[in-house]
């Protein structure tokens, strides 16, 4: 962790022994705040930004591993851009890694087209400038905090890199949500199909029914859309590819690859 930096860690109505353990901490870069009840993902991110001063802010999960050159790789990224994040090993329930992560560097051109095709940028990896954090106004109590945030600050035109390097091990199994099957592309979500309809209009002009459009496109599964309105958005979507760099465009047909009728 940088010289100057805290740790902040909000134990959410944990019942495991976590506040026993955050009490034996004697390390005095790191803070513990208590919640006797969880207020859900947003609330407590929200709760965390609003307790800390920092220029920069960092996060990850309780359950990921973070790897040593992290914060000295963000940080030095961070010159040129406003929200930075890197790729990570996937690992099991049992630390052992399983797959690796999607290749590669994401430009800050090619990332509002990458966050069309879904989220590609793993929240635990975040660090950015408080500013934009607050620009944005925090997190939005939706099915995926993280990706309605991307979304609207991609929108905006905040410079979003994601390295090749990575800097955390990612832990999954199967009581997560996001490894059980459809709760991304559910029907249900206002706030996230209105940021990923701006995103799709101001990215790559598109006017049909974007909510169709988020759910085809973040679950790979193209059928859910209206035939015609997918082929047209997809041809907007290659045109605006075109006009990347080869290794960026290389990335952006390597996720198109996943849709049957791509």
């Amino acid at each position: 962790m940088p010289r100057d930096s805290e740790l902040v860690i909000l134990n959410d109505g944990s019942d495991d022994g976590t506040p026993e353990y955050l009490e034996s901490v004697t390390d005095r870069r790191v803070k513990a705040i208590h919640h006797q009840a969880s207020g859900g993902v947003a609330k407590g991110l929200n709760f965390l930004l609003a307790s800390t001063d920092s220029e920069h802010v960092a996060r990850m999960d309780a359950d990921d591993l973070c790897l040593p050159w992290r914060f000295a790789l963000q940080e030095a990224n961070l010159r040129s851009a406003e929200m930075v994040f890197s790729s990570v090993i996937f690992m099991n329930s049992r630390g052992l890694p399983v797959r690796p992560d999607l290749p590669g560097r994401i430009a800050p051109d090619a990332t509002p087209l990458h966050l069309l095709l879904g989220n590609v940028l793993v929240h635990p990896t975040l660090y950015a400038t408080r500013q934009i954090m607050d620009d944005m106004g925090g997190y939005r109590a939706t099915a995926a905090e993280d990706y309605d945030l991307w979304l609207r600050a991609a929108r905006k035109g905040a410079r979003m890199v994601r390295t090749a390097e990575p800097v955390l091990m990612y832990r999954r199994h199967g009581k997560q949500a996001t490894t059980t099957g459809g709760w991304l592309a559910k029907a249900d979500d206002p706030l996230l199909d209105e940021s990923y309809g701006q995103l799709a209009r101001d990215a790559c002009g598109c006017l049909g029914d974007t909510r169709t459009l988020r759910r085809s496109s973040v679950s790979g599964q193209a059928e859910r859309a209206d035939p015609q309105e997918w082929r047209s958005f997809l041809s907007q979507f290659r045109a605006k590819a075109r006009l990347l760099r080869p290794a960026q465009r290389a990335l952006i047909n390597l996720r198109l690859s996943r849709f049957q009728h791509a």
